[in-house]
């Protein structure tokens, strides 16, 4: 369908899971809202696939990537995308071999723990992390909006809105209470 993700199954040696492995992420931002979600209706398998290869991102990298390409987590735009790829899943009520538990998990740390700024020092944006996580959370916990003490203050706030949204649909749709 694509030629991003690249599935890289078996290929890395560095690599240590029985799970399937996907490289080349171009940026959720850009991807969740049109071909990740079209993903889901004209290749299921791969797309579950991907689904699980993030979840293992996850375990061996501390977060979900908005992007990935190298072995690395690149720059987030905003929010945290992968978290709407998420959503999109259990609204449209798509199970594969996906564990939800893990994914709900997931989406609960991206809004409430704040990530640890990133090893290498991004110039355009020494505030916070950039490439996990929400980096401006504690603005966001705050006051409910991010001070332009961060950077790209006002795209992160329209971005953590809508992720938390996109967490709501998660809790509703399994019946959550917590």
């Amino acid at each position: 369908m694509n030629l991003l993700p690249t599935n890289q199954t078996g290929e890395d040696p560095g690599w240590k899971s029985a799970g399937p492995y996907h490289q080349d992420i171009f940026t959720l931002w850009g991807t969740c809202r049109c071909s990740t979600a079209l993903m889901h209706v004209i290749s299921p398998v791969a797309y579950d696939e991907y689904l699980r290869a993030m979840i293992d991102m996850l375990r061996f990298d501390g977060y979900m990537p908005d992007g990935r390409s190298s072995n690395h987590n690149s720059r987030t735009h905003g929010g945290t995308n992968v978290d709407n790829v998420s959503a999109d899943a259990c609204v449209k009520n798509f199970r594969g071999q996906v564990n939800l538990s893990d994914r709900y998990a997931a989406m609960v740390k991206d809004a409430e723990i704040t990530p640890p700024n990133t090893n290498y020092p991004d110039l355009m944006a020494l505030d916070s992390s950039t490439k996990k996580g929400r980096g401006a959370l504690p603005d966001w916990l705050k006051y409910g909006f991010i001070i332009p003490n961060f950077s790209r203050a006002v795209s992160r706030a329209v971005e953590y809105a809508y992720n938390d949204f996109t967490l709501y649909q998660v809790v509703k749709g399994l019946n959550k209470t917590d």
